[in-house]
């Protein structure tokens, strides 16, 4: 241990944590949202705290500032001020507080990518002990986020596969057990609409609980997964969950399509998962128009306006406890008339693009040509020039198929590459699908952000090009 940096740590701490307490924010009444009862609503803050958070949501999850990399994106240097702002907000508006997140491959720092695994090891610890230390009244921390689907760099630094599969869980589950109060969750994705990836998630989760080391579930319900899931699968999965004991939460709920596609899904699944006796507690993932992760998943217009699908929830929360309404089937989006296939294997690619503290792109994916589109040969230069020279950094958020045909739904998102080039970003696909003529479609997500989390000044979009087996095909 290095005392020199623990020392100018700890001073980070209490300089921090005097200006903590003086953050002085109006109080809101507790229940002026849209549910008072045993279970939450909450949702997530992004920037600043919304006027009228209050009147909607109970509970409180930061987006992106309480993640390792916005924290300490400079090594020995934490930046909390996000964080407390939005804690303290929670604590005087008496809403369950959630720290989001400990261990999690996709936002993690870069420098903990060039250390040796002793330092990976202490630099880890190091931040559980502060989180720990800093938030002793948190509610509730996701410890490990996506370990299916985003393990860290520094994996083999804190157990690595081992011999359980999953001792690197285990180890950030003992360390926030010693460490943090509050309860340890685990978070993860594509659970709701997949059984195979449910069996998964409770081998990891049986293991945790055999050594009393979480409490609760985390799944992310995304609308990538909400928007074509069935409402027997979701049932069965979320039986599977409760079956082990723990609690479920909801903790990154959205929903997308236009106001009345949004609003039949809404009516037809959220009562499925609001119902169900081991759901505590549900946390959507942004609200407002302009500020959420997917585009089309908000709920309310920069108008101040409210989507159909969010009269319909306060309305159906007022009511109180309701049978579950008659499913309404999911809407079809209307088809894009597909060309007349071309010879070859030929790939249509189109593209939404959404600008905040981060850039989102949301990718549909589809095989119109005769032959079977080979992923490993498509490539997506993606061009743009912005004013800054920061470095930037590179996530998928998701990418799956979504299949007219068994398996239905393949999850691809470890496979694929951004890789910043020269005035644009090239994304890549490492797999061995490939996609028959208008079997379904690939839906990718990815997001690119500068290294300090700053606005991204002056960016000019200047289209895409879609090379397959090296040709430009668009």
């Amino acid at each position: 241990m290095r005392l020199k940096k623990l020392s100018k740590k700890c001073t980070a701490l209490l300089v921090a944590g005097l200006m903590m307490v003086a953050t002085i924010i109006p109080k809101q009444d507790a229940y002026a949202s849209m549910t008072s009862g045993s279970k939450f609503l909450g949702n997530v803050i992004g920037n600043s705290i919304p006027s009228d958070f209050g009147t909607y949501w109970n509970q409180v999850t930061p987006e992106n500032a309480s993640k390792w990399d916005a924290v300490e994106g400079t090594r020995d240097s934490m930046n909390w001020t996000a964080v407390d702002s939005y804690f303290n907000y929670a604590k005087q508006n008496n809403y369950p507080f959630k720290f989001h997140t400990l261990v999690w491959g996709s936002q993690e720092p870069n420098w903990i990518k060039n250390l040796s695994k002793a330092e990976q090891q202490e630099e880890v610890l190091e931040w559980i002990k502060a989180v720990g230390s800093r938030y002793s009244t948190v509610d509730m921390i996701d410890v490990v986020n996506e370990p299916l689907h985003a393990k860290p760099s520094y994996k083999d630094a804190i157990g690595g596969d081992g011999e359980t599969g999953w001792d690197w869980v285990i180890w950030s589950f003992t360390q926030a057990r010693k460490y943090c109060k509050g309860k340890l969750l685990i978070n993860e994705y594509g659970i709701i609409s997949d059984t195979n990836a449910t069996n998964q998630y409770i081998q990891i989760i049986n293991l945790l609980k055999e050594r009393n080391l979480v409490d609760g579930i985390g799944i992310q319900c995304h609308e990538f997964n909400m928007n074509y899931v069935s409402v027997s699968t979701m049932k069965t999965n979320l039986d599977k969950l409760a079956a082990t004991g723990l609690p479920i939460y909801v903790s990154e709920l959205d929903m997308s399509g236009d106001d009345s596609t949004q609003l039949a899904l809404y009516k037809e699944k959220f009562p499925v998962l609001w119902e169900h006796s081991g759901v505590k507690g549900i946390t959507l993932w942004g609200y407002i128009e302009g500020q959420t992760w997917k585009s089309n998943t908000h709920l309310r217009n920069t108008s101040g306006t409210e989507r159909p699908a969010l009269q319909w929830l306060k309305s159906y929360l007022k009511d109180g406890s309701t049978p579950t309404p008659t499913p309404t089937p999911t809407p079809t989006p209307t088809p894009t008339p597909t060309p007349t296939p071309t010879e070859g294997a030929i790939p249509k690619v189109s593209v939404t693009t959404q600008l905040g503290s981060s850039l989102n792109q949301q990718y549909t994916i589809t095989s119109v040509g005769s032959q079977n589109l080979d992923l490993s040969k498509l490539t997506i230069r993606y061009y743009y020039t912005k004013t800054s020279t920061k470095s930037q950094s590179f996530w998928c958020d998701n990418a799956g198929l979504q299949l007219n045909v068994s398996p239905w739904y393949v999850n691809l998102a470890s496979g694929v590459k951004g890789t910043f080039k020269d005035g644009y970003l090239e994304i890549t696909f490492d797999t061995t699908y490939s996609m028959a003529p208008n079997s379904g479609s690939l839906n990718l997500g990815i997001r690119l952000a500068q290294s300090d989390w700053s606005t991204y000044e002056n960016l000019v979009d200047k289209g895409y090009e879609v090379y397959y087996n090296g040709t430009l095909v668009k």
